[in-house]
């Protein structure tokens, strides 16, 4: 749970604890907005990650920061603006579904690899033969070498 007391869950949404924790927190939000004003916000020289220049980057890394100190997930997208979003009960379900169907997708390829094993072998000539004799058929295999004719 994050440190404003929500999870993702608005069934379980405790205002006052929201309220008690914003109130605890409030020297620390004017701490972080004061020092995120303190980053000159000047577009400067593109670099690697940084596009509008190393200050702007260096305050996108702490808005990021402060972020995920409030139990956001964040995340960068390459320097051109950060996201922010509540990391709680509905994206953690969303997650373990997709790794439980990933896992699911997984077992169905081991099992494809496995039917297909086992059907080329019963496809092989000799399973086949062998199979017809022993249902006692009349059918033989050509016992005679292919012969290609050429024009």
């Amino acid at each position: 749970m994050g440190l404003l007391g929500f999870d993702g869950d608005p069934a379980q949404v405790d205002f006052d604890r929201i309220d008690a924790a914003l109130e605890s927190y409030y020297p620390q939000m004017e701490r972080d907005l004061l020092t995120l004003i303190s980053y000159p916000s000047v577009q400067g020289e593109p670099e690697w990650r940084a596009p509008f220049g190393q200050d702007v980057r260096d305050a996108l890394d702490f808005a990021l920061g402060v972020a995920v100190t409030l139990g956001f997930r964040a995340e960068d997208v390459d320097g051109y603006v950060g996201l922010a979003a509540l990391a709680g009960y509905r994206a953690e379900q969303q997650h373990k579904r997709l790794g439980d169907l990933q896992d699911e997708l997984q077992d169905a390829e081991y099992e494809l690899l496995t039917l297909q094993s086992e059907l080329t072998d019963m496809t092989r000539q000799s399973s086949v033969a062998g199979e017809l004799e022993r249902r006692g058929s009349r059918l033989q295999t050509n016992k005679t070498p292919a012969v290609r004719i050429q024009p």
